[in-house]
């Protein structure tokens, strides 16, 4: 699972995969412009991250009212 933000270190993204060619991808494709960091974390099994990722939407989506910049429009 891992996590994108901008310079200011605001979020603009949550995904879950394999964490370096999901990284790639995003940079590769610029999807996600804004992004200038990341923050991975590792879990046991792929449903473990997914559950991680979905909680971490939920509640940045309960904060904010709506998703992360690039969850909204990469889906």
């Amino acid at each position: 699972m891992y996590e994108l933000a901008d310079d200011t270190l605001n979020t603009v993204y949550y995904g879950s995969g394999k964490v370096k060619a999901r990284l790639m991808d995003h940079l590769n494709k610029k999807e996600c412009p804004m992004a200038k960091r990341y923050r991975v974390e590792y879990f046991g099994s792929e449903q473990e991250s997914r559950t991680r990722e979905e909680q971490l939407l939920r509640d940045y989506k309960s904060a904010r009212g709506k998703l992360p910049m690039y969850n909204e429009r990469i889906g």
